[in-house]
């Protein structure tokens, strides 16, 4: 399946867009096949990322002169990674995970200031897909793993969140150096682990750049651009904030006879995430507005509810007739730009706190609750408004309006 190496790519002549489409069409069966098998790979968090990443390595491998292009893995290392800024803790362990660079090695010369760089970007992860749905969960697929084909449109596990991507972002580079083309700027692709709820793979890339002289970022620190062939339906000039949290409560066990005596971690639990949706995830949303000098917000001023509070995963007591005396929640909280990790953190505890402390209800003040940290810990972000608003008013080929559907395709979006 792999195609073979470009004997002699060159910096010229510019390939037509006929002759780059003509190539597309023609690598369309081999990249439908490509994408299916990276799909039929299990790489979620349980599973690992270490399968994937290793096909996909040697497809690479494979695939790109060594001539023109040169490949690095670039590992893991948590004792490393959980000292630097913007680490998400995690409660699992690395092992021999790590990502892949592939850079065109006109890096290693050294460049002059009008040459242009690029990243293109893409994870190999996966959500999730619990083993006690109904078969009827999968209706074109016999399991999330089995990728299969139907009306154009290939279905499973992570086929869309992002291997089609990863795939796309591959085959853009293969297409050149099949028709002799190689970029004389910096181009390089990064396959990066740990996207979906973490971000330490991209952070593992960055630090790495930044540490090692024989890097892609080592004479120059930073590129012209980074595409993300992320599945959204717009453009995206702005990025929520995430934070994961486990809530951990005790509450008292007793038998069903008499559940006055006792104290329902579960029903507390919920009690405790319902309060938190109905005052901070409110506020939070309500402050949008109310904050003129936030300007980064407004990125998502047209979006009904930006902020948005989850229980993603719960489990709690041991008998159907007793009275749960544990109950452990797992909860996203997203905010905007303008607020930090930290701050976030503090009104969450002190909310909780309150709720506790201030209840009518005698009972929680028996309650016995901890947070726990892990997975995301991500601020938000804003594209620089140059990028995000960069029109030349020179070109006459741009049209002065532009239609409601591109106006549209301009916004926040929250991830993870």
């Amino acid at each position: 399946m792999n195609p073979s190496p470009s004997s002699s790519p060159t910096t010229t002549p510019y390939p037509s867009n006929e002759e780059i489409l003509s190539q597309i069409k023609s690598n369309q069966s081999n990249q439908t096949s490509f994408l299916s098998q990276m799909v039929s790979i299990d790489s979620t968090l349980e599973k690992g990322e270490e399968e994937v990443m290793d096909f996909i390595w040697n497809f690479l491998k494979t695939s790109f002169s060594s001539q023109e292009f040169e490949m690095e893995k670039v590992p893991m290392n948590e004792s490393i990674l959980r000292n630097l800024p913007g680490f998400s803790p995690i409660h699992w362990k690395y092992g021999n995970q790590y990502n892949i660079v592939l850079r065109n090695k006109q890096q290693q010369q050294q460049l002059s200031e009008s040459n242009k760089s690029l990243i293109l970007c893409g994870h190999a992860d996966v959500v999730p897909s619990t083993t006690t749905t109904t078969s009827s969960s999968w209706t074109k697929c016999t399991t999330p793993f089995t990728p299969t084909i139907h009306l154009n449109r290939l279905y499973g596990r992570g086929s869309g969140d992002m291997k089609a991507g990863l795939s796309c972002m591959i085959y853009a580079l293969l297409t050149l150096q099949q028709l002799h083309y190689i970029p004389s700027g910096t181009l390089q692709l990064e396959i990066v682990c740990e996207e979906e709820c973490t971000g330490n793979g991209c952070l593992a890339l960055r630090h790495h750049a930044a540490a090692s002289s024989s890097s892609s970022l080592g004479e120059k620190k930073k590129f012209d651009a980074v595409i993300i062939p992320e599945p959204f339906p717009f453009i995206v000039t702005a990025q929520l904030g995430v934070l994961w949290f486990q809530l951990h409560i005790v509450g008292k066990p007793a038998h069903v006879l008499d559940t006055s005596l006792g104290i329902n971690a579960i029903e507390v639990a919920f009690d405790m995430y319902r309060h938190l949706q109905s005052t901070l995830q409110v506020e939070y949303n309500t402050n949008i507005n109310s904050r003129e000098e936030e300007e980064e917000n407004q990125a998502f001023k047209d979006i009904k509810q930006p902020i948005c509070f989850n229980v993603g995963k719960i489990k709690g007591g041991d008998w159907a007739s007793s009275v749960p005396s544990f109950c452990d929640m797992d909860v996203r909280v997203g905010f905007f730009p303008s607020q930090s990790v930290e701050c976030v953190k503090h009104d969450v505890e002190e909310c909780l706190r309150k709720f506790v402390l201030e209840s009518s209800n005698d009972t929680m003040k028996h309650v016995k609750y901890d947070i726990t940290y892990f997975g995301f810990q991500a601020d938000g972000a804003v594209l620089l408004e140059e990028f995000c608003n960069n029109n030349n008013d020179d070109d006459n080929d741009v049209d002065d309006e532009v239609s409601k559907e591109e106006e549209e395709g301009k916004g926040g979006w929250q991830e993870g």
